[in-house]
């Protein structure tokens, strides 16, 4: 009715080893998930600034193009500047207005690639904001 392990020893080292190899994998396998994650966000935030760069830059163009459409169109209007100049300014100034846009889109979407690299959603559901609201009215 004793059972006693002399005979089994071989197989306890072995089902331990095993174990501790499994152990072993799980912890690198999280590093590893761990470090592409930094890596991600890394990329993320270095893209976000880059594009924040080029929107500042756009932005400023905008606005100088802008100036220089009123201020063509009002020389127009009074006989200083002729109509083709005019023309040019605008097209000008719609150009980069469009540079603009594109520049705030890519940047936008940056900061929604970096929101997911934290590991959040951009958007949630109705239903996740209710009990979200939920939770939050409970633990007040």
């Amino acid at each position: 009715a004793i059972n006693l392990p002399i005979f089994d020893g071989g197989v306890i080292d072995a089902n331990v080893t095993g174990k501790e190899a499994n152990r072993n994998q799980a912890i690198a396998s999280y590093q590893e998930q761990l470090v592409q994650a930094l890596r991600e966000v890394a990329d993320s935030i270095g893209s976000v600034k880059n594009t924040q760069a080029n929107y500042e830059g756009f932005a400023n163009a905008e606005i100088n193009a802008k100036r220089n459409f009123e201020i063509t169109r009002s020389r127009s209007e009074v006989g200083i500047a002729s109509k083709e100049a005019s023309l040019t300014a605008e097209q000008a100034y719609l150009l980069q207005g469009q540079n603009y846009a594109d520049a705030k889109s890519k940047l936008l979407t940056a900061n929604v690639v970096l929101v997911q690299a934290l590991g959040g959603s951009y958007l949630q559901s109705k239903s996740e904001s209710r009990t979200q609201a939920k939770l939050s009215g409970q633990t007040q």
